[in-house]
């Protein structure tokens, strides 16, 4: 179109200029051309570029959102639950079940007076039948004195006051062990010391001896030999041993400083004992005791 207004306009023009005047006359007409183009398409892109701005916001959030419960989900946490609490530093459970002993004999009723023969591991029975922790039951009396053998042991029980049907626990031996006297003698003089108790009109009641450090095996050796005969002529049997001892028959770690008395712990634990396994001999209840 400008082409035919310039032959129109320059038609007066030598024949020489008017051909580079038109030239440069369409050069000038086709970088217009490409420029309006060329403005056209970035506007374009402008709006196509400000269009999808929204839209890579949005895939951005998802993508997050995703991560999130993708995390979540592995780490075991459910929307709308809140984690189980943790029990309290030093709590303790509502209720303990302590395991009850139950006694090689029946209950018997009558007398509920209770002695020892045999000093040398008293304080169980001091703690536990001396102390009145067996509701009920009195203390009858305590015979011995500290490294008596068994021999020693019944001259002072025939010299002593004891009632029918009187309870007498005898823990004897440790002492004949320590001289030398073997399992099957200091039986033979135990079950001796038991048949005065009944001829006297008292109820036997065996006691176990405790762990030994020095003489483990034949604290063992004994202790079996008592269960046996105890047995086979029912005598009730008082275990006070397995709660402090281990299985070669010494003292369980913690009982005991010196290898041959219980300390204060071993102490504890041989009253435990004693008392669940006295209360079903003398048909009292069980109380907990703690020293």
């Amino acid at each position: 179109m400008r082409s035919r207004r310039w032959k129109r306009r320059y038609r007066s023009l030598p024949s020489q200029v008017a051909p580079r005047c038109a030239a440069r006359v369409e050069r000038d007409e086709g970088e217009s051309l490409v420029s309006k183009r060329s403005s056209k398409v970035r506007a374009g892109r402008l709006r196509r570029t400000s269009s999808e701005i929204p839209l890579y916001i949005a895939f951005a959030m998802v993508a997050v959102a995703s991560l999130g419960l993708a995390y979540l989900a592995l780490s075991g946490v459910h929307l709308g639950e809140r984690p189980a609490s943790s029990p309290a530093p030093n709590s303790y459970p509502s209720e303990v079940v302590v395991p009850s002993v139950t006694p090689t004999a029946t209950a018997e009723s009558g007398n509920s007076s209770v002695g020892l023969v045999g000093a040398d591991y008293s304080a169980w029975w001091v703690g536990s039948v001396g102390a009145g922790a067996l509701p009920g039951v009195t203390a009858g009396p305590l015979i011995g004195e500290q490294n008596a053998n068994i021999e020693s042991l019944t001259e002072q029980f025939a010299a002593s006051d004891i009632s029918p049907g009187q309870l007498v626990v005898i823990q004897a031996g440790a002492q004949d062990i320590r001289e030398g006297a073997s399992s099957e003698q200091i039986m033979t003089t135990l079950q001796g010391l038991w048949q005065i108790v009944r001829d006297r009109g008292g109820r036997p009641v065996a006691a176990l001896l405790p762990p030994s450090n020095s003489y483990p095996a034949a604290n063992l050796s004994v202790n079996g030999l008592i269960k046996t005969a105890a047995a086979q002529q029912g005598v009730a049997v008082v275990d006070v041993t397995t709660a402090v001892s281990v299985v070669d028959g010494t003292w369980a770690i913690g009982y005991s400083d010196d290898g041959v008395q219980p300390n204060a712990s071993g102490v504890s634990a041989m009253v435990q004992s004693a008392v669940s396994q006295l209360s079903g001999l003398v048909d009292v209840p069980s109380t907990n005791v703690t020293g």
